[in-house]
Order: structure tokens, then sequence, then C-alpha cells
């Protein structure tokens, strides 16, 4: 074969190569020409979408959420977690709720809790946790054999700004409760 030959070749190849650019390019095109009248429509939605989604994300009114882990043998009956959590507003109020975090090794369908409160703060004292139906399946959320459940324990206002000290003790009938592993305390500001 010639050098003339393997140039007309390249040529060829290089001409096929283009025709097929302009293709694509004629394909892009008539897709962006059919999306024009519905791009106003699409930016909207994703401007929409990703403020949405920012604001949900940080929304900055969680004012407390920890969890201590209990100790591998169990909660012993009367150990109290203490949760210190520093309230910055007097002049607003507080949504609070408890979480716990439970293992397939439970024994029960509810788990009985004590919530210890300043005097200041009137919610609930006595808190029940359901975590499974009538046939023992568990009603809260969970992956990797752990299981996650909170409850709502009241809504209350502070009196003034400083740090508020919150106890959890369990009520249940066992001197060393196993298959909890992580008691924790939901803080938020009301809106």
């Amino acid at each position: 074969m010639s050098i003339a030959g393997v140039l007309h070749g390249a040529s060829i190849a290089r001409a096929s190569c283009v025709l097929y650019r302009c293709k694509r390019m004629l394909i892009l095109r008539k897709l962006l020409d059919a999306l024009r009248p519905n791009a106003y429509i699409l930016v909207a939605v994703a401007v929409l979408l990703t403020v949405f989604l920012t604001l949900s994300a940080c929304s900055g009114q969680t004012v407390e959420h920890s969890y201590q882990a209990l100790p591998l043998q169990g909660w012993r009956q009367g150990d109290t977690l203490v949760f210190a959590t520093y309230l910055p507003d007097s002049a607003a109020c507080y949504h609070l709720s408890v979480g716990i975090r439970h293992t397939a090794s439970f024994a029960y369908r509810e788990l009985w809790l004590q919530l210890l409160a300043p005097a200041s703060v009137a919610v609930a004292d006595t808190l029940r946790l359901p975590l499974a139906d009538e046939r023992g399946h568990w009603t809260s959320r969970g992956w990797g054999g752990l299981y996650q459940s909170r409850v709502a324990v009241g809504s209350f206002c502070a009196d003034s700004a400083g740090v508020y000290t919150f106890g959890i003790v369990h009520l249940m009938p066992d001197t060393l409760l196993q298959g909890v592993n992580d008691v924790g305390l939901l803080v938020r500001r009301a809106p």
C-alpha cells in the first residue's frame, strides 16, 4: 500500500469521525430544542428542590441530640443516664423526645422509662416506648440487628437560659436490662 493510500484512508476515517460528531451534535441540539419550552419549569423545580433540601437539612432547630451507650452487660436498674443540655434562649419553647437503640435480643414488646427533669420543666415523667406489635414484630426502624425508636415527651418553655439536666432511668422489672444499646435525648426549638 502506498503512502497516498494510507493518507487517503486516514482522511476517510477523519471525515467519518467528523460526520459522527456532527450527527451527535444534531441529536443533542434537537433534544435541547425540545426541552427549551420547559426549561424554565425545569430550572424552577431544580431551584425549589435545592432550597427545600438545604432548609430541611440545616434547620437549626436542634439544640441537643445525643445518645449515651450502655454497658454490654446491660442497663442496671436504678442507673441514671444524665444529659446536661444548654438551652440558649430564655424566651423560647422546646420540644423534648427520648430515643433508644435496641437489638433483637430485647425481651419485651415495650420499654418503660422515667424522665427526671428540672422542676421548671413540666413534661411527662413516665414514658412508654412501644417496640413490637402483638405478634412480636419490631415496629421501630432498624438495620443489621439494631433498631431505633423515639417517643415525644412534651413541650416546655425555658424560664431562663442555662444548663438543664435531664436523667433517664428504666422502670422494667429486670435488675440488669439487656438488649438496649443506647439511650438518647433530642431537644428542638419549637417553631
